[in-house]
This record gives structure tokens, sequence and C-alpha cells, in this order.
């Protein structure tokens, strides 16, 4: 019944009633635009709005209020990043799984085995996508790089041992009026090591991560 009303608002009125998470006709940025335009944007928006208010309902007190500003900084920092459908969905699709990591009273960076060439790597994907932009502006500084604006995903290659060296991979867009478009990059905590590398939007977290290994992880 459901999918019926839907389908009869659809044809009723238009591109102006797809997304259900908010008021088409109040769309005023382009990515508003492009999601009220787009029938597969719009699902993802709704599907993004449910997981939204069910991570809420599962945290309370600090963490509740730490996931509210960290979903808005995704939608004016991260989201915003995005200059086509596509990028969009890889977005909506990763910001939604990182959501369903939230449940019993708190939120969990989403954490995975990853194997490449027969080996086992212990991948997380941050839902702070921004958290690590300090530490990349430190290596892009120390090259006189232009330094990052914002990323769209952010990837944690830990060793596995407490205080060790971490590696993290983002995807993300410099503060640079020549370099446009997306930009992977990473460093480590301990050795130094560095890579920047263009990309385009709408790399997966695992290519993220072979990105960051290959050229950031180990000693």
């Amino acid at each position: 019944m459901k999918t019926l009303i839907f389908v009869v608002l659809s044809f009723l009125c238009g591109a102006s009633c797809l997304a259900a998470s908010f008021d088409c006709s109040h769309a005023g940025t382009p990515i508003e635009q492009r999601i009220c335009t787009d029938r597969q944007l719009s699902a993802l928006d709704e599907a993004l709005a449910t997981s939204y208010q069910q991570a809420l309902t599962a945290v309370a007190g600090t963490d509740r209020k730490k996931l509210v500003a960290e979903q808005r900084a995704w939608i004016t920092s991260s989201r915003s990043l995005c200059d086509d459908a596509l990028c969009l969905r890889h977005a909506y699709a990763t910001r939604i799984a990182l959501l369903r990591e939230c449940g019993h009273g708190y939120c969990n960076d989403k954490s995975e085995d990853y194997v490449v060439d027969g080996e086992t790597y212990f991948l997380m994907t941050m839902r702070n996508a921004n958290e690590r932009n300090s530490s990349f502006n430190t290596s892009l500084s120390r090259r006189q790089l232009p330094l990052v604006a914002a990323c769209e995903s952010l990837v944690d290659i830990a060793v596995g041992t407490a205080h060790g060296n971490n590696s993290f991979g983002g995807l993300c867009k410099l503060n640079s009026e020549k370099e446009t478009g997306f930009f992977m990059v990473c460093n480590d905590e301990m050795i130094g090591h560095f890579q920047l590398a263009k990309a385009s939007g709408g790399i997966t977290r695992h290519q993220l991560a072979d990105f960051t290994i290959k050229h950031c992880f180990g000693g």
C-alpha cells in the first residue's frame, strides 16, 4: 500500500515529491535539487533518514549529541563535495552502512577483516570522515601542497596492537582553485609515510584501503 501511494504521488507531482526526508519545493542547493530529480538518490535519502532516526534512538546522552553534530557535518562538509549522482550514491550508501553500526547505546565505526593477496588487514571505516584532516594537512604543509578542504570518506588500517602505527586514508578535496576534483591521501601515525593521488568520486572503502596499504602501511 505504501508503495502504491508513493507511485501515485510521484505521478501527480513529478520531481517535487520524490525525496521523502525533506520538502523538495524548498530544495535550495544543487545537491538537494539533484536528489529531488533522481529516483535512486531520493530512495537513498529516505533510507538515510530512517537509519539516522534509528541510530538516534539507539544512543543517548553525549553519544547522541555527538551523532547529531556528526550528521550535520556530513551534510554540510562530506556530502557537499559531490558533483554528480554517482558520487552522491556512494556517499549515501557509505553513510547508511555506518549509521547501521549504532546500537545498544553507542555507535561504532565500521570494522571488518579485509584480505589482500592472502594477507588479512583490520579495516575500519570512520563515521567522521574529517577527523584526520589536521594530520593530513600537517603532511601536506610539509610538502608545500594545498591543504585538505574536506573529506568524503576515511579509512583506518590498524596494526592490531595498542599504540601501534595505524595508517589512514581519505578521499578528499583540496583547498585549491587549480587542483579540483577528488584526491586520495594517506599517512601514518609514526613512520612518516605519505601519498597523494588524483581520484574520482565514488571510490569505495576497499579501493581507498588498497591505496593506503600500498603507500602508507608497514615499516
